[in-house]
């Protein structure tokens, strides 16, 4: 099944939502560092919380996220650069916007131009090749698991 970003804003949301990324517990001496370079996505998981699991149209989400987390796997990367920019590519379509870690190193603050909201997620480094991003939320739990992606 492929699912098309662009006739669909609902799917978007969905998709912005797994990318609203990074999360917490760095074990690496500076994320900042770590961080840069490209990235692809291995694997992706969301967890409802409490009522959610009982809310129909959670549900729904559900069902039509784990159809976009089939596509993303090995598909959908991230790309943070020194300068601060982030560039995230699914489905073609390549979102260019800011990325910083936060002052306590356990956070990423993310930004789209043109959308008021930044988004924070934690980021936990598994080594130098793998990391796991994850944002919380009260419906939901959302990892994304990061490979980094090598140079050819």
């Amino acid at each position: 099944m492929h699912v098309s970003l662009t006739h669909n804003p609902m799917k978007k949301v969905i998709y912005s939502m797994g990318f609203i990324v990074l999360f917490g517990m760095i074990s690496c001496s500076n994320p900042s560092k770590n961080i840069l370079g490209n990235w692809v996505v291995n694997d992706a998981k969301l967890t409802l919380l409490n009522e959610s699991k009982q809310d129909s149209n959670m549900l729904m989400i559900a069902g039509m996220m784990e159809g976009i987390i089939q596509q993303m796997k090995g598909n959908a990367t991230m790309e943070f650069t020194k300068e601060g920019k982030m560039t995230r590519t699914f489905d073609g379509q390549p979102e260019v916007g800011t990325w910083k870690i936060s002052d306590d190193g356990k956070k990423l603050i993310s930004g789209i131009p043109g959308s008021s909201k930044k988004d924070t997620a934690i980021l936990e480094f598994k080594d130098n090749d793998n990391l796991s991003l994850t944002t919380h939320s009260k419906e939901a739990d959302f990892v994304l698991m990061l490979k980094r992606k090598k140079a050819k």
